[in-house]
């Protein structure tokens, strides 16, 4: 709204949506996570839930077109469902299994695609489920299976440190809970020719979902016990690509668990958005202190 032109001579320039008497911020809380503890300059780099995307463009080309053939999934989003079955596997030794568990798949605007990626991604996740129910008991014998191999390998790169509640960081305790994990995962479309996530009706077990959607995914939904996110769309507009974030939001409990795949071009954009809101929130509180008016003060946002 503060695009509007104040000074415009038309003939409702009264009655226009620009804020001409005050503005003032309502900060969120602290345990908000917000683009600044994510993408902002204090973000602790270290900490950085930030996986860039490197090995998608041959296969999960940013431009294509409705009914493009989708014939393999990148690896990069094999390992973000190996890590989605260890998070599920982590909540249970947390004692949060039954707690809403879900990962976000968002790389196409298309249906057809969107169906195709998800038929790729059930069944790399029951070949995984077999691998599992057939290996995971068998302790450290049952690590010669390469798809329970591969889990571990993305354990050790990703969690070993994870400082969890009623969780030792062990991968002989990990190993033993994936099974229970992975058994109660769903794969779901979720577009306007799907049924909705329903979370309401699945309260008391939880329900642990690779939501897989594209418009849908990136207006107003808000995805419960979002852990893992993939994200490969191509958005440039400051309100779209905020409205993309569903990892906003609270984390309380497993904020350390949480991961979001991208490009580096949407990560970059996200950084630039956090940078630009921030001085926008900075001159916001400078014009309220000082006592001035939005429409006597020049306000300005940061342009790329």
């Amino acid at each position: 709204n503060i695009f509007i032109n104040s000074d415009s001579d038309i003939s409702m320039e009264n009655d226009d949506l620009f804020p001409s008497n005050f503005i003032k911020m309502l900060y969120p809380p602290s345990n908000y996570i917000g683009p600044d503890k994510i993408f902002g300059e204090g973000a602790d780099e270290k900490l950085s839930p930030l996986r860039p995307i490197t090995d998608s463009e041959d296969i999960l080309p940013l431009k294509h077109r409705n009914h493009a053939p989708v014939h393999e999934i990148p690896e990069s989003l094999m390992e973000a469902v190996r890590m989605f079955v260890l998070c599920r596997a982590i909540r249970i030794l947390q004692g949060k299994g039954r707690n809403h568990c879900t990962m976000m798949v968002n790389v196409s605007r298309f249906n057809s695609v969107q169906e195709e990626v998800r038929g790729k991604i059930h069944t790399y996740l029951k070949i995984l489920e077999e691998a599992i129910f057939v290996n995971a008991n068998r302790g450290n014998a049952g690590l010669k299976n390469e798809h329970l191999q591969s889990l571990k390998k993305t354990y050790t790169d990703e969690y070993s440190d994870f400082k969890g509640n009623n969780f030792n960081n062990e991968w002989e305790e990990i190993q033993k809970y994936l099974n229970e994990g992975i058994a109660s995962v769903m794969v779901q479309s979720v577009n306007m020719g799907s049924k909705k996530l329903d979370y309401q009706n699945n309260k008391e077990d939880g329900l642990h979902v690779i939501a897989v959607g594209g418009f849908a995914l990136s207006r107003g939904l808000t995805l419960e016990g979002l852990c893992i996110s993939y994200v490969l769309r191509n958005a440039s507009a400051y309100d779209t690509l905020l409205q993309m974030g569903r990892w906003f939001g609270y984390r309380e409990g497993y904020l350390d668990l949480c991961r979001i795949y991208t490009t580096s071009n949407i990560i970059n954009a996200y950084r630039h958005i956090a940078l630009a809101t921030q001085e926008l929130k900075l001159e916001f509180d400078r014009m309220y202190e000082m006592r001035e008016k939005p429409e006597n003060w020049g306000l300005k946002i940061r342009s790329h």
